[in-house]
């Protein structure tokens, strides 16, 4: 069974460029796939040296993108093979000592983390392939960022009976300047309204994808 490491970023190089090597290190995963969503920096940047390792593809889309980190999440995704998906953040690392063997148990998911850390690292979860097809990913009708990782996490426990668990104590949050939730209300609307799935509608885009030496153009 494979894990694939996932992430959509926004503006976040430097933290980037922290957490990419961590995650590459990680013996417990066997690919790491990026996913720019650029407005400010561009994470090529940040990823080109990192294309010789086989385990690594970093893609970007060939047309303007509205900030959605729902819609992100859902594009680097359906980018990704493993059989178990960790959503990570582009600001959180994992650390030495991380198990190289993480996978959830049969009705479970990875998501808690200790109550210092709550809100800095909700957004990282690692959860079956499988599950995250049966409630049809993240719901690309949030905006910006802000309860659009509740809403997900609502639906895969309504929908599919699963319970968290907790992350073994080996993530890390990457100090930078906070950016408001930009979709706040408006997701939070959606979360509390519709918790038990819907048909989620997602737009794909045409992207490039760097894989070692090799560019391809392609619909993600």
């Amino acid at each position: 069974m494979s894990l694939s490491i996932v992430s959509a970023t926004h503006d976040r190089n430097s933290n980037l460029a922290m957490a990419l090597p961590t995650w590459l290190a990680w013996p417990g995963c066997d690919e790491v796939v990026v996913f720019d969503l650029p407005h400010m920096e561009r994470a090529y940047d940040v990823g080109a040296p990192y294309l010789s390792s086989p385990k690594f593809r970093h893609i970007e889309s060939m047309e303007p993108i509205e900030f959605r980190l729902a819609q992100g999440r859902n594009t680097v995704f359906r980018a990704s093979t493993g059989d178990f998906i960790l959503f990570i953040d582009a600001d959180v690392m994992l650390l030495p000592g991380m198990p190289s063997e993480l996978t959830p148990e049969d009705g479970r998911y990875i998501h808690h983390v200790p109550v210092d850390d709550w809100g800095r690292l909700q957004g990282c979860v690692l959860v079956r392939r499988s599950d995250v097809l049966a409630v049809n990913g993240y719901d690309e009708r949030c905006y910006g960022w802000g309860y659009e990782d509740d809403d997900f996490y609502l639906r895969i426990e309504r929908v599919l009976g699963l319970q968290g668990t907790h992350f073994p104590p080996f993530l890390k949050h990457l100090d930078h300047k906070d950016r408001q939730p930009s979709g706040w209300d408006h997701n939070h609307t959606i979360t509390h309204a519709d918790p038990w799935g819907h048909k989620n509608i997602q737009r794909r885009f045409k992207c490039r994808v760097y894989s070692g030496e090799t560019q391809m153009e392609m619909e993600i």
